[in-house]
């Protein structure tokens, strides 16, 4: 896995964090380095505390994106001889960043601090002012690393999240490409299989049917990539798949369709309703003797969308031997996997005879 940066990748709210430690360390060390200085005889004024904290707290705000910057150089992360080359890499970006600190502070306190004279001729002793501002830095400089080092922790765990749920959403694309592929040859094997039964009885009727399908097949070719479609583009389909299919039946086949207008642009998965039909048709219809009819219908139950497709044929086996087909258990699946814990598919025997199936997922329109 690559190591981002931590210093260009750092939200608002993070950099807002770091510094807000950085706040209270400095405010927590005041009181310690002003008995330290009454310790020794110096008595440090309200405003030299004032300026002191300030231009420390500053400074090492001012720092801090450089030394990001330079330990995302040295990621504690890949085999351990190169862990431990980093670990003296950070020892150093630590002390360099501690000592670079100390220099500009008191190049500060000598420039333009509220000490007296004589105060400023002690700092400008460079070997003792160093010596001291250093060991006050080494605290805020190890501090600066653990932030680094939890930031570090923080981006590496953000980007497992965000590769993991890439890796689920391909899985899922992936999963609903196979129960489509495996719904499409479905699909066209038992429509061969009609026009090849046809073509000794009736070639006219054969002939218009294989057009029909072209027709049908060039149009699933121009299904969206997001496997969403309108409402009235599924429809619209279905009407050709019906009109296929009534080229077979004749009379014996009649569907109807009641739309609630107000749904005609909800976004639903493409060629859901087709295998509902196709299933209506050759397992409640095609057995029985005389006309049967099928029923469409679509409405909005608050921000749910229900479709049923409803058929008087010879109605769903008993229970004991129900074997869920090709066409509604790819159909289950494919909503399960797009609207996960948030729709359903129930089958049942519709009144006076025939089988309903009844399909609820979230309403969502198009503009």
């Amino acid at each position: 896995m690559s190591t981002q940066s931590v210093a260009r990748t750092a939200t608002l709210a993070e950099w807002a964090a770091v510094g807000g430690l950085q706040l209270v360390i400095e405010l927590a060390s005041i009181r310690p380095i002003v008995a330290a200085n009454r310790a020794v005889g110096f008595d440090p004024s309200a405003a030299h505390v004032a300026f002191g904290a300030s231009a420390d707290l500053g400074l090492w705000l001012a720092l801090t994106p450089f030394v990001f910057l330079a330990l995302d150089q040295v990621p504690l992360a890949g085999p351990r001889p190169r862990i431990a080359l980093n670990l003296l890499g950070w020892a150093l970006v630590g002390i360099v960043a501690a000592a670079a600190q100390a220099w500009m502070v008191r190049g500060l306190w000598v420039a333009g601090s509220t000490l007296s004279d004589d105060a400023k001729s002690a700092l400008a002793s460079p070997l003792l002012s160093f010596r001291y501002l250093f060991e006050t830095n080494a605290q805020q400089g190890l501090v600066l690393l653990m932030e680094y080092a939890v930031l570090f922790r923080v981006h590496r765990a953000r980007r497992e999240r965000e590769l993991a749920a890439q890796l689920e959403r391909s899985l899922a694309d992936a999963r609903l490409h196979a129960l489509s592929l495996q719904l499409q040859p479905h699909f066209l094997f038992n429509t061969l299989n009609a026009i090849a039964a046809l073509v000794p009885e009736d070639p006219i009727v054969a002939e218009a049917m294989l057009v029909r399908l072209g027709d049908l097949l060039r149009t699933s070719l121009d299904s969206e990539p997001s496997g969403h479609v309108t409402l009235r583009t599924e429809l619209n389909r279905l009407a050709s798949y019906v009109e296929l299919q009534r080229m077979r039946f004749g009379d014996r086949l009649s569907v109807s369709m009641r739309i609630d207008p107000d749904v005609m642009n909800a976004r639903v998965p493409s060629f859901l309703l087709q295998p509902l039909v196709e299933n209506a048709i050759s397992h409640g219809i095609a057995p029985r003797r005389g006309a049967g009819h099928i029923d469409v219908a679509a409405r909005c139950d608050g921000r749910r969308l229900i479709l049923s497709v409803r058929d008087d044929g010879i109605g769903p086996p008993p229970e004991r031997d129900r074997r869920e087909r090709v066409g509604l258990g790819s159909t289950r699946a494919r909503l399960a996997a797009m609207f996960p814990g948030m729709s359903t598919l129930e089958l049942s025997p519709a009144a006076p005879r025939g089988t309903l199936v009844s399909i609820t997922v979230p309403l969502e329109l198009t503009s």
